[in-house]
């Protein structure tokens, strides 16, 4: 399932205005007709639109680095894992 070509050039009418001062109203006249499309339509819309950006928007405390560098560990050692009981009861343990 396809955009319609009214929705295509709604979208490229939206987009013409490279003005800061009327994003917030570009942003406006996408936003209805991108919730007016069917869930399918949504959801590939959403999928060319995160393709867009770039992989890591911003990561200053390299947190990203360090959850997937915990996501592997946990790979290679699965009874590494806690439950989230167990975690709140650390972190209840922490807090005094």
């Amino acid at each position: 399932m396809g955009l319609s070509t009214a929705t295509v050039v709604g979208f490229q009418e939206a987009f013409v205005s490279h003005d800061t001062m009327h994003q917030e109203d570009d942003m406006a006249k996408i936003e209805k007709p991108a919730l007016d499309l069917r869930e399918r339509q949504r959801a590939t819309l959403a999928a060319k639109l995160l393709e867009s950006l770039p992989a890591i928007l911003w990561d200053e405390d390299e947190g990203i680095a360090e959850a997937l560098r915990r996501d592997t560990d946990l790979d290679a050692d699965p009874d590494r894992a806690i439950s989230l009981e167990q975690l709140d009861s650390q972190i209840r343990a922490r807090r005094g």
